[in-house]
């Protein structure tokens, strides 16, 4: 797959800098410290998404992801919300 950026295993804290990579479709963030989803707003053709193995805690700021196909959270703190 072209246009794609693998960070694997950098001890990136933060997604950041990424708004001028408008035609990536493949983002690989594996293995970092990241806490957050955040700053994604300017990949609308990004397909796939790879954020195992990180600390991140909650699902959010996905939506500007419109052609997103797929996203692996594997391996995070995202804790399944259960009902009493």
């Amino acid at each position: 797959m072209g246009n794609q950026v693998t960070l694997t295993d950098n001890k990136i804290r933060k997604i950041e800098g990424l708004d001028n990579l408008k035609q990536l479709k493949y983002l690989g963030l594996s293995s970092n410290k990241i806490e957050k989803i955040e700053n994604l707003d300017a990949l609308s053709k990004l397909k796939v998404l790879y954020l195992k193995n990180n600390p991140i805690k909650k699902m959010e700021n996905l939506e500007p992801l419109k052609n997103i196909e797929t996203i692996n959270l594997s391996i995070t703190e995202i804790k399944k919300n259960r009902r009493a």
